[in-house]
């Protein structure tokens, strides 16, 4: 039987977004249509920190109604790839990232977050909203569909090669090793003031049955 999905994805700075860094984005765009061929970026010259050398930009996306000009300098790009599981609630993706650093200083380091993975057992946000804090005293009787989760399976800085095995999970808040909803990407070359850099990411999302803003439930799903 044919199931009408209806799928609303917020593309918060990553399903996979930046984090601290970034200061405005794209803004929302409609889910593409899955396909067979992975997600294409334009291929940078070797100097990757060179705007102008590196053959990246960013288009102009976002106007404002009464105006031909954009509302606000885009800052970042987001090419998504997209295949969602009805059965099993699951995205699997592809994505190129391409960030224009606008900060003033060169950056080695940028972390990202990944949503899902506040709906895992010892996560931060399931100990303070859901163990401490809530109404929710039968947290310890969930079952397995009520638990999300966001993996990287790859990840490659164009001109820099692949970071995957560099990749470090940060807990700024409270320091919990076992909270892995911020995961840090360390660059082999800062990016200078000005500069261009672009990530590829392959990553897989689970979405859990409805939890804080994120979930599925029938033929719904909200994903962050």
């Amino acid at each position: 039987m044919a199931i009408r999905w209806k799928i609303v994805v917020f593309i918060a700075a990553l399903t996979l977004g930046l984090t601290t860094l970034l200061h405005q984005k794209d803004g929302f765009a409609a889910a593409p249509q899955a396909t067979k061929t992975p997600v294409k970026a334009t291929a940078p010259a070797k100097n990757t920190n060179n705007a102008a050398s590196s053959g990246l930009s960013i288009p102009d996306t976002t106007l404002a109604i009464n105006s031909s000009t954009p509302m606000s300098q885009r800052v970042v790009h987001y090419e998504i790839d997209a295949k969602y599981d009805a059965d099993k609630h699951i995205v699997d993706a592809s994505e190129v990232l391409t960030y224009h650093n606008l900060t003033g200083q060169a950056l080695d380091h940028f972390p990202f977050h990944l949503y899902q993975n506040a709906f895992q057992p010892k996560a931060t946000w399931i100990r303070e909203a859901k163990i401490e804090g809530s109404r929710d005293v039968g947290y310890d009787k969930w079952e397995e569909k009520e638990y999300g989760s966001e993996d990287i399976k790859s990840i490659e800085v164009v001109g820099q090669g692949d970071v995957t095995g560099q990749l470090q999970f940060i807990a700024p808040d409270d320091g919990n090793k076992d909270d892995k909803t911020v995961v840090d990407v360390r660059m082999r070359k800062a990016i200078a003031p000005g500069a261009y850099v672009q990530f590829k990411i392959a990553f897989r999302t689970k979405f859990p049955e409805t939890q804080a803003r994120s979930g599925w439930k029938r033929d719904f799903v909200l994903g962050g």
